[in-house]
């Protein structure tokens, strides 16, 4: 990977000559994928799971409610 900065063309250089990877280079192509990521399939994914989370929750909740032991040992579970 050519770069127009000498210096920065330099430390990458060193770093491929000395045998340590150039971490920094790796951290940035990383973040430009993540950022470069379909932001629809992440909301989606996003979505779906907290949709399944709250809905198994709210029947958990519903089911322990129904009883006054299931309820009270939920409230200590959540509050412990």
């Amino acid at each position: 990977m050519a770069s127009s900065d000498p210096a920065a063309y330099s430390y990458k250089l060193r770093c491929e000559l000395s045998g340590h990877e150039d971490m920094r280079w790796y951290l940035e192509r990383w973040f430009w994928g993540v950022a470069n990521w379909s932001w629809r399939r992440f909301v989606v994914d996003f979505v779906v799971v907290r949709l399944v989370f709250v809905s198994a929750l709210v029947s958990d909740i519903v089911w322990l409610s129904r009883s006054p032991v299931g309820f009270w040992s939920f409230v200590l579970l959540v509050v412990v």
